[in-house]
């Protein structure tokens, strides 16, 4: 795989599997077919937490005792972007270390929705352009996903969908953001890239958790199963 450093841009160039020859016409057929499937898979409904379970811990999950702790959560937004590169791309952040439950951890542009945001779908555009400065009038909002619940941040998350027409021109902000990541959306498409090893909760546990190994780079938790809910939208459900 090869890899191309810009100051704290991580970029991965290609998925990791023989480079394959790039079309941009065809690339094109593709980001727009992609952008039609997910608004036709939206108004048939999303697959919820059996989309998302599918990359989630295992071990045994009280729902009821999740609905009764997340009820008096704080609540924040996220956004999947996505954008042709010219093929199809997903962003994702490396966070940076921080006294908190996902110090460094590799997650989607968000965080907490604020007074003065106008709803959920603000908040992620607005955190979107603080962390990695892509303007919000640029993001084209698809869908939203399934709300998630994380127990050790105390939070609920509510996933957006979005795509930009042309590969933006990030920035990181560095006190948030130790890296941008972005990935070939297929990458997440092959069995290769998963795995499943002993890890430690949050909340002292330790279980077997699914993730998806980018290049050396732990994607797990709330993040992998909030992806995992997109892919399943698409009909690319992970295979772990």
């Amino acid at each position: 795989m090869s890899q191309k450093f810009t100051g704290k841009l991580f970029y991965i160039l290609g998925s990791g599997l023989p480079v394959r020859k790039i079309n941009p016409l065809k690339e094109n057929e593709i980001f727009a077919s992609l952008i039609q499937r997910l608004e036709k898979a939206q108004a048939s409904g999303l697959p919820g937490y059996r989309g998302q379970a599918l990359m989630a811990p295992r071990m045994a999950i009280n729902h009821e005792q999740l609905k009764k702790q997340a009820h008096d959560a704080r609540h924040a937004a996220v956004l999947l972007l996505l954008y042709p590169a010219p093929a199809t791309h997903l962003a994702l952040i490396q966070r940076a270390e921080y006294p908190g439950p996902h110090s460094g951890q590799i997650s989607f542009p968000g965080g907490e929705i604020e007074a003065g945001d106008r709803d959920a779908a603000a908040a992620a555009l607005r955190e979107t352009e603080e962390e990695i400065a892509v303007p919000r009038e640029h993001i084209r909002l698809i869908t939203s996903l399934s709300d998630l619940y994380i127990p050790a941040s105390h939070f609920v998350v509510h996933p957006f969908v979005g795509i930009s027409d042309e590969r933006p021109a990030f920035r990181p902000d560095p006190g948030e953001v130790a890296a941008i990541i972005e990935v070939p959306l297929d990458f997440f498409f092959r069995k290769e890239n998963t795995g499943i090893r002993k890890m430690q909760l949050g909340n002292g546990l330790t279980a077997d958790v699914p993730y998806f190994d980018i290049n050396g780079k732990t994607l797990w938790g709330a993040t992998a199963m909030i992806l995992s809910e997109f892919l399943t939208l698409l009909g690319k459900a992970p295979n772990v």
